[in-house]
């Protein structure tokens, strides 16, 4: 997400002041731990790296590589000079070489107007592995309820069902629970603050309560094929969800 951060009466008060906490935050802490001696109107560029469970490290000035996506004010050729007078604003702001598993965030200073960016989901490298594994296991779901297989088929759809939730879990905690009934209860309270597809939560709780009779022949098995082909759709749009959210650009909301 890009947001510019002008000063004046047309100032975003909500950049304005993410702008003035990055300051506070990390780049004047860091600027004063490393004697660099520059005040606020000095630092044109900076990056706070997030890294999972580490101290955020912090880039300024020539440490900084970042890519912009500019509006052009004329036609501008492939390898042709750009000057500040060619650029009427900047629509996205985003490092050039960050870890796939960092958050960040960074500003430049591009004429007179600050440009402030953030994507602040970690581990979303990670996730995305969870997302591909979660996707095979539904395949592996299908496969078995095809041949009628209904034990493995529940099995593998609530693997692939919690693989996604697990995802999810990743790009807002560096160390999610283990458990399966706090993820079932983690999924049941994101849903209901409209983080996920409905009805979402009620899949998982169904293939979890299955899941003792499908595995280990507990008591008999209370779904029906029609009930794991319904189940399986959730999970399919479960994935897709959270895909979605791993993506390097997310969709508008």
């Amino acid at each position: 997400m890009a947001e510019p951060a002008r000063q004046g009466p047309d100032s975003s008060e909500f950049s304005a002041t993410l702008l003035d906490q990055v300051f506070s935050l990390w780049v004047e802490p860091a600027v004063s731990e490393r004697g660099l001696g520059l005040t606020r109107s000095d630092v044109v560029k900076a990056l706070v790296a997030m890294a999972p469970s580490e101290v955020p490290k912090v880039y300024i000035n020539d440490e900084v590589q970042l890519v912009a996506q500019v509006r052009a004010t004329r036609s501008i050729q492939q390898g042709e000079s750009v000057t500040l007078e060619d650029i009427s604003g900047v629509e996205d702001l985003r490092p050039l070489d960050v870890d796939g598993n960092s958050g960040w965030i960074a500003f430049a200073k591009i004429g007179n107007e600050i440009t402030i960016a953030f994507d602040f989901r970690r581990n979303r490298q990670t996730a995305t592995l969870l997302v591909e594994r979660a996707t095979e296991f539904a395949v592996a779901a299908e496969g078995s309820l095809a041949q009628g297989h209904l034990g493995p088929a529940i099995e593998n759809a609530f693997a692939a069902a919690e693989l996604a939730v697990k995802a999810e879990m990743f790009l807002i905690e560096d160390k999610p629970t283990t458990k399966h009934p706090e993820r079932v209860a983690w999924w049941t309270e994101w849903e209901r603050l409209g983080n996920a597809p409905p009805g979402a939560a009620r899949v998982l709780r169904e293939l979890y309560n299955e899941r003792g009779p499908s595995r280990y022949g507990d008591r008999p098995i209370a779904m029906a094929p029609d009930d794991v082909r319904e189940a399986l759709e959730g999970v399919r749009q479960m994935i897709e969800h959270t895909r979605a959210r791993c993506a390097e650009q997310q969709p508008p909301a």
